[in-house]
């Protein structure tokens, strides 16, 4: 998938490696997000069926937090944008 910058994302949910290419084309970004790492395993070992950690309720409630503030984050970058500026 090609994006603005034309860069091309990797089909993954590896928010690692997505962060490190973000971090070519929009520093600020990635820094703002680079505790969505955290969240690998959310969208990777707990997505599918069999053997994952288990989780307790402070994670899940983490989870959500850090996946609200890195939305927010990612929607006022991407504003003027979306906005034509």
């Amino acid at each position: 998938m090609l994006v603005r910058h034309q860069v091309e994302f990797p089909k993954t949910h590896d928010i690692e490696r997505l962060l490190r290419i973000l971090r070519s084309v929009a520093p600020e970004i990635a820094d703002a997000s680079s505790q969505a790492n955290w969240l690998t395993p959310f969208g990777v070992d707990m997505r599918y069926p069999g053997d994952f950690p288990e989780t307790l309720p402070e994670d899940e409630k983490r989870a959500v937090e850090l996946t609200n503030r890195v939305k927010r984050t990612i929607r006022a970058s991407l504003a003027p944008y979306l906005a034509g500026q």
